[in-house]
């Protein structure tokens, strides 16, 4: 199919070959986003992380993480190094839930892709003191055969406005 541009006729991206592989890649993306998401949302369960490790590159190095604890950027290299800063952070946490604020942007460009996405939650609001987020994210993705996971995350040291 052809979409008129002025006086050019252009591909239409959304029909071009590879689109309907694209849109597959995509929406298996969403899901992954939808199971970090469930992974961070704990409830009132113990935050452990495990929901996480399935999409997470594997191995010493296989990951690049930075995020803001306690007003100290962390530059995390594996899982188990995520896993860790993050059960201790979690540990006093109550009720915790995070959600999108808004459909995440998410763009794939043969084996790697992305998700930008703004999240807020945190702790349940009916506790007094409730620690609440909202912060923005990036997840890097890579196709490791026949699978999409996560390379690299950032998310904001402070709050989205």
């Amino acid at each position: 199919m052809l979409v008129l541009v002025g006086c050019a006729a252009m591909p239409d991206p959304d029909h071009a070959s590879g689109a309907s592989a694209r849109h597959d890649d995509e929406q298996e993306l969403r899901a992954a986003l939808a199971q970090w998401i469930d992974g961070w949302s704990p409830g009132t369960d113990t935050w452990t992380g495990e929901q996480l490790r399935p999409l997470y590159a594997a191995g010493p190095r296989a990951i690049r993480v930075f995020d803001n604890v306690e007003g100290d950027v962390v530059d995390l290299r594996s899982f188990a190094a995520y896993q860790a800063e993050w059960t201790a952070m979690m540990a006093p946490m109550r009720d915790w839930e995070i959600a999108l604020v808004e459909p995440a942007e998410v763009r794939v460009a043969g084996d790697m892709a992305y998700a930008t996405f703004i999240f807020e939650g945190g702790e349940d609001p009916s506790h007094g003191d409730a620690v609440r987020i909202r912060q923005y994210g990036t997840l890097v993705w890579e196709r490791q055969g026949s699978d999409w996971v996560i390379t690299h995350e950032h998310l904001t040291a402070g709050t989205v406005r």
